[in-house]
């Protein structure tokens, strides 16, 4: 996220678990807009999040940010994530509020031994996508 500062403005992350204490400086001191998984969970408040976004928005998706009871083959599972469901709403709001002009989704470790990471994935653009036809058909 970092990075994605460097050439946004506009940051918002959403479900962030753990991090460095290099990440933790630099969010203070730069008073980044963090939404806290234990802060959040059961009680997303979308339009909290939304409200720091501008009109245009790329989505980038960290797949750790699903709790790894779901999803473990991850870069970085880590307990206490979001559900299923908590990440749809929030996805199918954004959508009807801002114009998704792109999205990934990062850090996806497939395994041998499990599939269903990929499924769930896969599962989870073909759900943003949709929400972005559907919410989106009207604009040229």
């Amino acid at each position: 996220m970092r990075r994605i500062r460097e050439s946004c403005e506009n940051v918002v992350q959403v479900g962030v678990r753990s991090l460095s204490s290099q990440e933790s400086d630099f969010i203070k001191a730069n008073s980044c807009k963090v939404f806290w998984a234990k802060d959040i969970y059961k009680k997303i408040n979308t339009e909290q999040i939304l409200s720091g976004l501008s009109n245009n928005v790329f989505v980038t998706i960290d797949i750790d940010v699903l709790d790894p009871s779901l999803l473990p083959s991850t870069g970085t599972p880590e307990p206490g994530g979001l559900g299923w469901y908590d990440v749809l709403g929030l996805l199918r709001e954004l959508s009807k509020k801002k114009k998704i002009v792109g999205f990934d989704v990062v850090e996806v470790c497939p395994s041998r031994e499990n599939k269903s990471c990929d499924f769930i994935a896969a599962k989870l653009i073909y759900k943003l996508i949709g929400y972005i036809f559907i919410n989106q058909k009207g604009e040229k």
